[in-house]
């Protein structure tokens, strides 16, 4: 049973003063483990993360139907239909499953991931790796078509 209930759940943290993600879920249930020291929350009707940038304007979205953060580990875990989005760029990742680790400021992927940006669309047969604000990324196992502009020969 969780020992915390809450509704409209939305949790900021920041570092040095400035703000570096937001987290908001419709419901969040936390969790406590082995004899109280470890604790989680469950986000069953999914979340919704926002990352900022060192001017603390928005970086990127993650979203997903549910998730999980484990904060002795400082993990965060979206599931079902996760999709990150990097604000400024417009590039897009879909996956199935996505790893945030707050201490590193880093998102991966060990499943099956697509990322569409205007250049085309890329995939990654087992997965990527990423800063927070999803603008260096690599996808593993990657593949893709890539567009190519037609020049008007004279």
């Amino acid at each position: 049973m969780p020992v915390l209930t809450a509704r409209n759940f939305e949790s900021q943290y920041t570092d040095s003063g400035k703000l570096k993600v937001i987290f908001i879920a419709p419901v969040a249930e936390r969790y406590v483990i082995k004899g109280g020291k470890s604790t989680y929350y469950e986000f069953r009707d999914g979340m919704e993360i926002r990352f900022y940038g060192t001017d603390e304007k928005l970086e990127s979205v993650v979203t997903s139907r549910s998730g999980e953060f484990i904060e002795d580990e400082n993990l965060g875990i979206a599931r079902d239909s996760v999709v990150a989005k990097n604000v400024r760029t417009g590039e897009q990742l879909n996956t199935e499953e996505l790893f945030w680790n707050r201490q590193d400021q880093t998102i991966y992927s060990n499943v099956f991931t697509k990322i569409t940006n205007d250049d085309g669309v890329f995939f990654g047969e087992k997965g990527f790796i990423s800063d927070q604000n999803f603008e260096n990324y690599k996808l593993i196992g990657s593949s893709g078509t890539v567009r190519v502009k037609d020049e008007e020969i004279e």
